[in-house]
């Protein structure tokens, strides 16, 4: 691993901090419109909740956990997030695991670098382009661990630990 692999974001992954903007700005506008203009309108609550929990999934859960930028050099992984850097030894893994995410827009899959059964880094088919080549690398020197059945409670819960 003497070589620098650098990860590569998929339109998706570009798209989706902007989706995180325009929602933020529909939050507001109708927490405006709610608290300020028409106190009481009760349906613009819900609608108002519905974007709050996306906006927090999008932004602790998929900006947070998997649009991540991954750099890998010297038996070292540097995960990169909205909230900064974090380095770790490959060594200091148990190893990887492997899921399928089915959705509307295909099969993806995640591979994940696992530590005392806790998912550390998520890595993307879906938000990088070169997950093939991110994934090779990774395996030669990691333990497999096998699949993990992909499951959206768990998930859900993920993104706020």
């Amino acid at each position: 691993m003497n070589n620098i692999i650098k990860s590569k974001f998929t339109f998706w992954a570009i798209i989706l901090p902007i989706f995180l903007i325009a929602i933020t700005i529909l939050i507001v506008t109708l927490f405006n419109e709610i608290v300020y203009l028409k106190k009481g309108n009760n349906g613009l609550w819900f609608v108002e909740l519905l974007l709050t929990f996306t906006w927090s999934w999008l932004l602790f859960g998929e900006l947070r956990t998997k649009a991540i930028g991954v750099k890998i050099q010297n038996g070292i992984i540097t995960k990169t997030n909205i909230f900064g850097s974090t380095s770790y030894r490959f060594d200091n893994f148990d190893g990887f695991a492997i899921s399928q995410v089915w959705s509307k827009a295909g099969n993806h899959e995640y591979l994940y670098l696992v530590k005392d059964n806790e998912k550390i880094i998520k890595i993307s088919e879906f938000y990088h382009r070169n997950y093939l080549e991110l994934k090779k690398t990774i395996i030669v020197d990691s333990v497999d661990l096998g699949e993990i059945h992909y499951n959206i409670i768990d998930d859900v819960k993920e993104i706020f630990k």
